[in-house]
């Protein structure tokens, strides 16, 4: 995080140029080309459409070509300044004083300024909440100058800004009073490459070219269209026959498939799948550390990733993506499959028979990763029942907790950790495990410090620190990457889709076709 400084405005000198600093991830692939509509097939529509405030579940992917982040971010965990140019964090203070670009308008012809800033994030939704929980309120400073007061002060305010919290919608269209059926209509207006024209939920979102975009010369595509299909071999054959130029949430073979068809592929790593016992729990064998590292030496997850993720998944032995820029630690002693050392381990634990237990997991989670888990933790004795569960019944179960039984699910690994390990692992956490896993003394008095520091060297040393303590006392047992994988046609140009550091994070106003 080499941009924030106690007291110092910060500018990142290409923040000032007409393309902003983000378009750099961009695939190039010639000259662009005027005209055409790009088609993108998805599985997933999101549930809500409107300001950023109202979002529903994968808004942030959806929304880009309307909706532009004040910030995004890079591989580094370092901010990309999009419609924001600077910050000037003051931590004991609680705020943040961030500048603003000058010379841009909504889709409405209003101007993006202070105020739009202020309502974008002191709107409450429907839920009575936020767009970023931390944000107690905002002081208009000047017409391009706003100070965001804090409730505590938090490195991770970053990451959820970049995530899709620090879209802006126009100040009016949000005033506007609506209805649901009319308010993708009356409070979609951004500052984008273009305009919303039309959708309906789990069918299709229509949006057509703005022709004031702020960048001059884009976007290249007259319009952009997604279509949603709920059935992916329905998708697949979609987009094979033609109906899509790209196609996204794909499973590894289908991805290993159409490579060989000779379409272009496209991954983002940043997420990985774990097992996580109810080590906090002293009536549960979990509570027990040797009984922790006997399941990470029982599975060969090495087999299991090649033979599921076709190239795709990459076998993890401590819970970070291998080569993590923030949280890898190199030369970390790791716990590689073992059957034999599992076996001693349990005998060790007292449960020389092994015992009996379950895996919690979603009715959509993948079935042959399940039972290939409970086939080699059954090899050593730990014999595991399958349990699986709804997506609403999954988190209730995470936020009440669970007692002898091994919960299977994924985490996020976003370029700034810190952020991830507050959302998965921090017992006030949004996603959190933290109710029942185990977590070492100290720990949490860690995550403390790592999101109030800001100097970027310390950052991720408390960063790897917090790595090294979850390893070290096998809090969980990481199984694999678990990418999000796309296709295109050879036609499709700098999109940017699973290419970004964050994987909502794609490029409307760059993209352009040759077809």
């Amino acid at each position: 995080m080499k941009w924030m400084k106690t007291g110092i405005c910060v500018l990142v000198c290409l923040a000032v140029l007409i393309v902003p600093v983000w378009g750099a991830f961009a695939e190039s692939g010639g000259t662009p080309k005027y005209g055409g509509v790009l088609k993108i097939i998805g599985r997933r529509s999101t549930t809500v459409l409107g300001a950023p405030f109202e979002r529903g579940l994968s808004y942030p992917t959806a929304a880009p070509p309307v909706m532009e982040n004040l910030i995004r971010m890079d591989w580094e965990g370092e901010p990309l300044f999009v419609l924001a140019t600077s910050f000037d964090i003051k931590p004991e203070a609680n705020a943040i004083i961030m500048g603003i670009r000058k010379g841009i308008k909504f889709q409405d012809g209003t101007p993006f300024d202070a105020e739009a800033v202020k309502v974008n994030f002191e709107t409450k939704n429907e839920k009575g909440g936020v767009m970023i929980r931390e944000i107690k309120s905002v002081d208009v400073v000047d017409d391009y100058t706003v100070r965001l007061n804090l409730t505590k002060f938090s490195t991770s305010i970053f990451s959820t800004m970049a995530l899709g919290s620090g879209m802006m919608a126009s100040a009016k269209a949000i005033n506007t009073p609506t209805t649901p059926e009319k308010r993708a209509e009356d409070h979609m207006i951004g500052t984008g490459p273009f305009r919303f024209v039309d959708w309906e939920r789990d069918q299709y979102i229509k949006y057509k070219k703005f022709d004031s975009y702020w960048q001059k010369g884009k976007p290249y595509l007259d319009g952009i269209e997604f279509l949603y299909i709920a059935d992916p071999m329905t998708a697949l054959t979609a987009f094979q026959a033609g109906q899509g130029h790209l196609i996204y949430e794909i499973t590894p073979k289908d991805a290993s498939d159409l490579r060989q068809k000779g379409y272009r592929i496209t991954a983002s790593n940043v997420g990985y799948g774990l097992l996580v016992g109810d080590g906090a729990n002293s009536n549960s064998p979990f509570y027990n550390q040797k009984v922790r590292e006997a399941v990470e030496y029982a599975i060969d997850r090495k087999v299991i990733a090649d033979g599921l993720g076709y190239g795709y998944y990459d076998a993890l032995t401590q819970p970070v993506t291998n080569g993590h820029r923030m949280g890898y630690v190199s030369g970390l002693k790791t716990r590689h499959y073992n059957p034999e050392m599992a076996k001693q381990l349990l005998k060790d634990a007292g449960y020389p028979n092994g015992f009996e237990s379950k895996i919690i997991a979603q009715t959509t989670d993948d079935r042959d990763a399940l039972v290939a888990i409970q086939n080699y933790l059954g090899a050593v004795r730990i014999n595991m029942k399958l349990e699986l569960v709804d997506r609403g019944k999954y988190y209730s179960i995470l936020r009440e907790g669970w007692q002898n039984a091994l919960i299977y699910g994924r985490a996020s690994a976003t370029p700034d950790l810190a952020g991830d390990f507050e959302r998965w692992y921090y017992p006030r956490g949004a996603f959190t495990y933290a109710g029942k896993m185990y977590l070492p003394d100290g720990f949490v008095k860690l995550m403390d410090d790592m999101l109030v520091t800001y100097e970027p060297k310390k950052h991720k040393e408390l960063v790897q620190k917090g790595v090294r303590m979850m390893h070290e006392a096998a809090c969980l047992t990481p199984l694999w990457a678990v990418p999000n994988l796309a296709a295109s046609h050879k036609s499709v140009h700098s999109v940017g889709w699973y290419e970004n550091a964050l994987s909502q994070h794609w490029t409307p106003e760059d993209a352009w076709l040759d077809d």
